[in-house]
């Protein structure tokens, strides 16, 4: 089961994995480090989270299962660690992987000692390099344990302690040898155990083993001048020539030890190396130094009282001698057996690659003399003779006859391996099978044998193929540590194999999609493990498998910056080291496949920070994306944002229960406090985007040398600008985002503005503060600085230009279109649509954006007479995209004229509906204050709105009409409306569930985040058929033709017949699908189409008033959810709708200030309201464009209002706005309103009497 992890003190905060990475891929992308510097900072996380965790571990001794819960996630680290420093050994380690062997030696003629030509040999055979990084990898680890004070997997060998000096000296041996006790060795030399049979006394015994642990320790580090120094300082010399004999660094350092060893090399020494081969051949007693470790390893134990130094020993000689096998039982790591074979392997393959030169036979001592010498020393005859053949073999070259030469040792190496791997198989499961150690070391022992024998010919599959098929082979990988270790295992033996291709198949199949993950081509040993095991247990631990997710996506990404991923080439500072994978993917197929899987995992990791709720890390991920997919991750982490910002647009509930403690007043100021924190962390997230996205562009324009690393984006110049649309596009038609959502989105499209006029003003305000600076240094008064401050409309004018020039004129026009078309859909619906009208411009929409628009449309104009003049001058031809921008300037200007009138409109609605809330509560006595109030808010009503003729000029057919011969559509005026049923008692709905644009629950209709209601089952339908059957009534009783289609038979006919045709239109009703749903759910969409011309417009614009407004015989009354047309065409019905209520509103106002008290008849209560409407053309004079608005008697004042009307609203005047419906209860309020005058009359004089 699962421990949960401690958690951290109050106040504390310790940055999370995804953090610290999303840190250092900021530097990668931001190109301020190259990939190998990213490769160094991400191996420095893992290794000091694993540090901490096991600090904090060892604090936890007292609580046992949080204790191993801490270590685990210590170890997973820890090995992520090392994947990342292989990551970094394979492709990003510049240095030569075995050196370069020394110095070269001055006056030697371009001569090369045998180890120069060794590392030479290393450099030029990639696989022999990549072996050798490994082999350095893998020492690294055990200097990195060492370091750490741990074992090291030294066996059963002693720790790191220090040793005293001399204590290897057998010094209790020789007391009881003198003793004559006959338990010990009879003689003290080093041979003496296994020549006599006896143990060393056991305190000499277990120095021994201790020394021996120690020395494989130092072994497997890399480190051959401490194993000398070591043997030297305990008292034994003898061990310390015997295991130097390949000299004082070993036969091939690798990694830091090569280095080391290339500075510490004198020019004198290697001379006298020179020297030395030239007359004794190059590497022949190198390869007699081998064999004869080879034939330490192979002899039998001593005396049964040391097996573990024997064992020890027998590995320690094992690995000098190139033998794997008898190096395997002191393996006790995963890490120990890898290093075994592979500095054995690539010692072997060196040796066929530069083979020794053969030593002359004159010079040689006489076979039969060494052979004696054998003798003397207790050797059996046969066996002395038959050594010291091979020997001689050995070092003139004849060995397995002349063909064979090339091979040297690595023959004998892998026959002695491959029967010694035998005799370790049968020792290991003899002696305690049971035991882990026992277990891997037959698995070792298996593999060794295999592949010694493979080496042993002169044919073989490369190092990744050896490497794949032992290395990580099931039985191998069974000792290498918990599942999750075992899982980041097959990541490092993919790595090692080089095949990008089979990495991120097998890290996408076990991170993303599990169950095709080993037969999606997991490659090799990814695919044995199969299972959860190639997850390391992911399945069963969240948090392991995000850990797995984070690091594997930044892999994939650090290797394409490496230009490795895709078989590219990098930039400067990006190439992969010698030996590296670059080349493997030549096929573009495979290629493709490759990045097609990074992209699914930094996808499936970036969707997954949103889901986390870690919105501020996704930005520099999205730009490594595609632009599909970046495009859906943006609108998500939008979304997100959205959701925040909308669910705090309400006080809180916690807030709302606590209400009877705290006054309304603090209850607002805490809403207004979470709506602007909101919204200023939308705003964060706007400008890293709008950051990444810009340094993206600026990067891809450089060339590619100039870059540090080779990640690669495909970023739009307006990127952000086309994924804010595109988001609030979307959410405007979606069905999740209700009212208050929709007008919240347009605040994304306003940031643009608000970060121009940030910009502008910061950079005033660093002009004024070095004029400040100025005058105070040049002695001028504080009077300039005070008359400068006072001009605050001049400022703020400055300021507003400033912003225009900094914006995006699409941008500004984004922001119109969009703050238009949702101003149109609010206001044909019902209260609540209109509140959220309201709010769109009191919370939403910053003030002077329209004005900004303004002088971007003259700063356009401006520009392009300035083009034309200077074109015209020179004698040539203005610019082709002139046309283009005067189009762009008369948009701007038509926008911001739209958005005027809508500011004037949802304006007044909010006075008046704040006017009502205060009638609703209104006390006694404040009736004279609140009828004032309600006279100034009808005189604006009148003044402002009903008199100049609301959006006449922007609702002509003459716009429609072009719009629909440019638009392409057939020479038809479309539209499409979204409706649905209106909320109500009697209405079947489904409830109201938590929408994408909410923040909370969704709440009933009329909250915040609640979306527009949706209905399903037998009421959908039933709404819809009504709806279609209405539609088509109203059209016949109007005298229209409605047809299903296009191609309906029956409207043709009854067109052909029809000396005079109607105006056709028509009308097609569609339902929303099921989309896997038992029954269908959501709005209905109804399709619309006239011909492009002005009677059949008129028709269409009559039709849809009458179905938003209702009153149509026999279509149900509806709320509008979207509306799809052209600007004219919604602007034509919008004007009918709200003015048509505005009059309402106007004459509802009128009654409620009459029975305020107020004189009906007075100029200040709208008495003129009935003669506006019914005011013919004629009455307008040519004053009356403009009210007077000084002075001047109340006839004349009504009197302009009536001609303003007149001339305002064209020939059907205001009249024509309304519907019959709406006229018959304007009468009627008009009546109840003279009524109340009359009785008002009454009671005064009854009072006066």
């Amino acid at each position: 089961m699962d421990i949960d992890l401690p958690s951290l003190a109050a106040g504390q905060h310790r940055a999370s994995l995804e953090e610290e990475l999303g840190a250092v891929f900021a530097a990668l992308l931001a190109d301020s480090k190259g990939a190998r510097d990213v490769v160094a900072d991400i191996h420095e996380v893992c290794a000091r989270r694993a540090e901490a965790l096991r600090a904090e571990a060892a604090e936890q001794l007292h609580r046992p299962a949080r204790h191993m819960a801490l270590k685990a996630v210590a170890d997973e680290m820890e090995a992520q660690a090392a994947t990342w420093q292989l990551l970094f050994c394979l492709h990003c380690d510049e240095a030569a992987p075995a050196g370069e062997g020394g110095p070269l030696v001055r006056d030697g003629g371009g001569a090369m000692l045998y180890r120069q030509r060794l590392a030479d040999a290393v450099v030029t055979e990639p696989e022999l390099a990549r072996c050798a990084r490994v082999v350095a990898w893998l020492e690294s680890l055990a200097e990195e344990a060492q370091r750490r004070g741990g074992a090291g997997g030294v066996g059963g060998g002693g720790g790191a302690a220090s040793f005293q000096p001399q204590e290897a000296l057998w010094y209790e041996t020789k007391t009881e040898m003198r003793a004559g006790t006959g338990s010990v060795v009879s003689e003290l030399d080093p041979d003496a155990p296994s020549r006599t049979g006896r143990p060393l006394h056991p305190s000499n015994a277990r120095s021994q083993e201790r020394l021996m642990g120690r020395v494989w320790q130092l072994l497997r580090a890399g480190k051959t001048p401490e194993v000398l120094e070591l043997c030297a300082a305990v008292g034994q010399p003898w061990r310390a020539a015997a295991l130097g004999g390949g000299g004082p660094w070993g036969a091939l350092p690798v990694g830091a030890a090569a280095a080391e060893a290339d500075e510490a090399m004198a020019e004198d020494v290697q001379a006298e190396e020179l020297a030395d081969e030239v007359s004794n051949g190059a590497g022949t007693l190198l390869a007699l130094w081998r064999w004869a470790a080879l034939q330490a390893a192979g002899g039998a134990a001593g005396g049964g009282g040391s097996d573990g130094a024997w064992r020890l020993e027998r590995a320690v000689f094992g690995e000098l001698g190139d033998s794997a096998a008898a190096a395997a039982p002191a393996c006790g790591t995963w890490e120990d057996f890898a290093w075994s074979y592979c500095r054995s392997w690539l010692e072997s393959q060196l040796t066929r690659a530069v083979p020794p030169e053969p030593h002359s036979a004159p010079d040689l001592v006489a076979g039969d003399a060494v052979a004696a010498a054998l003798t003397r020393c207790g050797v059996p005859p046969a066996a002395a003779q038959r050594s010291v053949e091979a020997a001689l073999s050995v070092v003139l070259g004849t060995h397995h006859g002349a063909g064979g030469a090339a091979a040297g040792a690595a023959g004998a190496a892998a026959e002695a391996a491959a029967a010694t791997a035998a005799a370790a198989v049968a020792a290991a499961q003899q002696d305690a099978a049971g035991a882990p150690a026992a277990a891997a070391a037959v698995a070792a022992a298996n593999a060794a044998a295999a592949v010694a024998a493979a080496a042993g010919a002169r044919a073989g599959g490369g190092f990744a193929a050896m490497f794949a098929h032992h290395v990580m082979a099931p039985a191998a990988m069974a000792a290498a540590g918990p599942p999750a270790v075992q899982s980041l295992r097959q990541v490092q033996g993919l790595l090692v194999a080089g095949d990008m291709g089979d990495l991120a198949s097998h890290l996408y199949g076990a991170l993303v999609d599990r169950a095709g993950g080993a037969a999606g081509g997991g490659g090799g040993a990814a695919a044995d493990a199969g299972g959860d095991d190639a997850g390391g247990g992911a399945a069963t631990n969240p948090e392991r498998r995000w850990r797995a997710t984070a690091l594997a996506a930044h892999m994939l990404l650090v290797l394409e910056g490496l230009g490795v991923l895709g078989g590219g080439g990098g930039g400067a500072g990006a190439g992969g080291a010698p030996g590296g994978a670059a080349a493997m993917l030549l096929d573009p197929f495979e290629a493709h496949k490759t990045s097609d899987l990074a992209q699914r995992l930094l996808t499936y990791y970036a969707a997954t920070l949103l889901e986390r709720g870690q919105l501020g890390l996704a930005p520099p991920y999205l730009c490594c994306l595609r632009p599909g997919l970046r495009g859906q991750l943006t609108g998500e982490l939008l979304a997100a944002h959205t959701r925040r910002l909308t669910g705090l647009a309400a006080p809180d509930a916690d807030a709302a229960g606590t209400a009877n403690s705290s006054s309304a007043a603090a209850a607002a100021e805490a809403a207004a406090a979470s709506r602007a924190a909101a919204d200023a962390e939308c705003y964060g997230a706007y400008l890293a985007l709008e950051h990444w996205f810009r340094r993206c562009w600026e990067r891809q324009a450089q060339p590619a040398a100039a870059l540090a690393s080779s990640l690669s984006t495909d970023i739009r110049p307006n990127e952000l600008r086309l994924q804010l649309a595109t988001f609030a596009v979307s959410c405007r038609h979606s069905a999740a985002y209700g009212p208050a959502a929709r007008a919240r989105v347009a605040r994304w499209l306003a940031y643009p503005y608000i970060a121009a006029l940030q910009a502008a003003t910061a950079e005033d305000e660093e002009r004024r503060a070095a004029a400040a600076a100025a005058a105070d240094g040049g002695g001028g008064t504080a009077a300039a600085a005070a008359a400068s401050e006072s001009d605050v409309a001049a400022r703020e004018a400055a300021l507003l230009a400033g912003a225009a020039a900094g914006l995006d004129p699409l941008a500004a026009l984004d922001v119109l279109d969009f703050a238009n078309c949702c101003c149109c859909e609010l206001a044909l619906g019902d209260d609540v649509t209109a509140a959220a009208g309201q709010l769109l411009f009191e919370e939403v929409l910053p003030p002077g954006i329209d004005d900004a628009a303004l002088l971007i449309a003259d700063s356009l104009e401006s520009g392009e007479r300035a083009a034309v003049t200077a074109a015209a001058g020179e004698g040539g031809e203005a610019a082709a995209d002139g046309g283009a921008a005067l189009r762009l300037a008369a948009a701007l200007r038509a926008q911001a004229a739209e958005l005027a009138s809508w500011r004037l409109y949802f304006g007044l609605d909010g006075q008046l509906a704040r006017w009502l809330s205060r009638h609703e509560m209104a006390g006694a006595g404040e009736e004279a204050a609140l009828a004032a109030d309600g006279c100034a808010l009808l005189h604006d009503y009148l003044e402002q709105l009903l008199a100049p003729g609301w959006m006449r000029d922007l609702a002509t057919c003459s716009r429609a009409l072009e719009a629909a011969a440019a638009g392409g559509g057939g020479g038809a005026v479309r539209v499409s409306l979204t409706v649905t049923s209106p909320p109500g008692p009697g209405a079947a709905q489904v409830p109201t569930a938590q929408g994408a644009g909410g923040g909370g629950g969704g709440g009933g209709w009329g909250q915040p985040t609640a979306p527009y209601p949706e209905l399903q089952g037998a009421a959908l339908l039933e709404f819809q058929l009504a709806l279609e059957s209405g539609l088509r009534r109203a059209a016949a009783a109007a005298g229209l033709t409605a047809a299903a289609s296009p191609s309906s038979p029956s409207n043709s006919a009854a067109a052909a017949g029809s000396a005079r045709p109607a105006p056709s239109i028509e009308v097609v009703v569609e339902g929303p699908a099921a989309e896997g749903a038992p029954l269908p759910q959501g709005h209905v969409t109804v399709h619309l189409a006239a011909a492009a011309e002005p009677r059949s417009w008129a028709a269409l614009v009559s039709l849809l008033c009458g179905a938003v407004r209702g009153g149509l015989p026999g279509v149900p009354p509806l709320l509008l959810v979207a509306l799809q047309a052209d600007r004219a065409t919604s602007l034509a019905v919008c004007r009918r709708c709200c003015v048509g209520q505005a009059v309402m509103r106007c004459a509802a106002l009128r009654l409620s200030l009459v029975a305020l008290g107020a004189d009906a008849e007075s100029p200040a209560t709208g008495p003129q309201l009935l003669e506006m409407l019914a005011a013919p053309p004629e009455a307008a004079t040519p004053s009356s464009a403009s009210l007077s608005c000084d002075g001047g008697g109340g006839g004349s004042r009504a009197g302009d209002l009536v001609a303003a009307a007149a001339a305002g609203n064209g020939a059907g005047g205001l009249l024509e706005l309304l519907a019959p419906g709406q006229l018959q209860q304007l009468l009627a309020v008009e009546a109840d309103t003279v009524v109340r005058h009359l009785r008002n009359r009454q009671a005064g004089r009854r009072l006066r009497q």
